[in-house]
């Protein structure tokens, strides 16, 4: 069976998607049915407060819009999921014309309410927001998300499963808390492979032996008092950084070195930017600058050291996530996924047939939201905070990514260089269908869905078109 990896389907929205499909790549031939489940997830770190509740009204809507099923006037709301869903799992008459059951326990609402679930999680690695199942539909606690979670062996004991669709929405996912930097980051700051991006600044004002200068341009930071002050002028000066070494892998893991002086003069060993504020720039060593000289600085971002102590949870993630996939691994959850210690090992998602011999249809469907500045493509905190230069939007065609979504995208989704072998090791997902049509012999779909300004987004009728968007690369309604 051949593999292909591209743009997916066009869609009414012109969003691109990215999926790992079969020789008939785009459509879906899963069928939804009684014994479907959908999960979603929910970063819930904070920037993902006013889509969450959107979300949640999309899926719990109220089936009908005006009148009622015991008055039989329902009629069916928009933009609504349970209007499109919630009849499949009716055992009597639905809810709508021309039945207009009344009777929950039979119109199917109950029983939708048990097969598609919400919860929102606590940390960004978003990996591991699947690996228990959760019969949870909580957005106000992550800890209650996770009350009666049982593994995915249990599941199958207990139900029966044809179709399992996941949706996570994770804004620009990374770490759990700032201070962590990269030892629980899915990305660091450019995607990749070293980077460069050249500057200059002009000297105002001739220095003797000293280690800062004052330039003609307005340096400083953008009034949020961080270390990360932005180079302003030219407005393609890129972004001087500091307290970092290079290849520390931390937040902030580059510099911005001194390399040509244009009066000719000495370069005293390599200086880079340590502080700047205003038009004032001190640099690491001492140098005698000419008044209306050009200075030259590289930046220089050393991308991403997939060989040791950087990344080790997200290489530790992506395993658990392949193994859970496969039939008959046995998955630890017990080194405190999810920042709680209580998960127990278990069977992953293969779990399913290993003790029920059930063989679902397993679908994934990441959705970043993407933020409010959509050019920069690190994990600044805003449009004044690049952390980087802009050099590279991506590599996709109408959109520009974030260095998180470059990463689900071209790390998780595609397995691009580091990401899809190192030293023999797959740390990417790039073959998911591969991992999981042994099993279950079904065609499984694994997608990215990269949204530029749209964490803000308060439309019901936008994410629902995005949700029923992301279930149909999966699976027909």
């Amino acid at each position: 069976m051949a593999f292909t990896t591209g743009l997916g389907h066009p869609t009414m929205l012109s969003r691109t998607n990215y999926y790992i499909n079969t020789e008939n790549p785009g459509t879906p031939i899963n069928q939804w049915d009684p014994n479907t489940f959908l999960f979603f997830s929910f970063d819930s770190s904070g920037s993902m407060g006013t889509i969450i509740p959107v979300i949640k009204n999309v899926v719990d809507c109220t089936y009908c819009a005006s009148g009622s099923a015991a008055g039989g006037d329902c009629v069916k709301a928009t933009d609504c999921l349970r209007c499109d869903l919630q009849d499949f799992y009716a055992t009597g008459g639905i809810e709508g014309a021309p039945d207009y059951n009344a009777n929950d326990a039979t119109n199917g609402k109950d029983d939708y309410e048990a097969h598609v679930g919400y919860r929102i999680v606590g940390d960004e690695q978003f990996l591991t927001w699947f690996q228990n199942y959760y019969p949870a539909r909580n957005t106000t606690s992550a800890f209650a998300a996770f009350a009666n979670h049982t593994t995915w062996e249990a599941f199958g004991s207990a139900k029966t499963v044809n179709n399992l669709m996941f949706i996570t929405v994770g804004n620009e996912a990374g770490p759990s808390g700032a201070s962590q930097h990269y030892n629980k980051r899915y990305h660091r700051n450019l995607f990749g492979g070293p980077e460069t991006a050249v500057v200059t600044a002009t000297v105002n004002g001739a220095t003797t032996n000293a280690a800062a200068f004052t330039s003609t341009e307005s340096y400083g930071d953008d009034g949020a008092g961080l270390e990360n002050e932005k180079l302003t002028s030219a407005g393609n000066l890129g972004h001087a950084t500091y307290n970092d070494g290079i290849g520390t892998g931390s937040d902030n893991a580059f510099r911005m070195f001194l390399t040509a002086r244009s009066s000719g003069g000495a370069i005293n060993g390599t200086p880079y930017i340590t502080a700047c504020s205003g038009t004032g720039v001190t640099l690491s060593t001492t140098h005698s600058f000419v008044d209306g000289e050009t200075l030259t600085f590289t930046l220089f971002n050393p991308g991403i050291d997939m060989t040791a102590a950087p990344m080790p949870n997200y290489k530790t993630d992506v395993r658990q996530m392949r193994e859970s996939l496969t039939l008959g691994t046995n998955v630890d959850y017990s080194d405190g996924l999810h920042d709680f210690a209580t998960y127990s090992p278990g069977k992953g998602l293969s779990g399913i047939k290993a003790t029920s011999g059930q063989e679902p249809s397993i679908h994934w469907v990441h959705i970043d939201p993407g933020g409010t500045d959509g050019a920069r493509i690190t994990n600044g905190t805003n449009s004044n905070k690049l952390h980087g230069p802009k050099a590279n939007n991506g590599n996709a065609p109408f959109t520009s990514y974030t260095g998180p979504q470059r990463h689900a995208v071209e790390g998780t989704k595609q397995g691009i260089g580091i990401y899809g072998n190192d030293s023999g090791t797959n740390h990417s997902l790039n073959d998911w269908n591969a991992l999981i049509s042994p099993w279950n012999g079904k065609f499984n779909t694994f997608s990215v869905i990269p949204l530029i300004n749209e964490s803000a987004n308060a439309s019901q009728t936008f994410w629902y078109n995005e949700i029923k968007n992301a279930i149909s690369i999966g699976i027909t309604i």
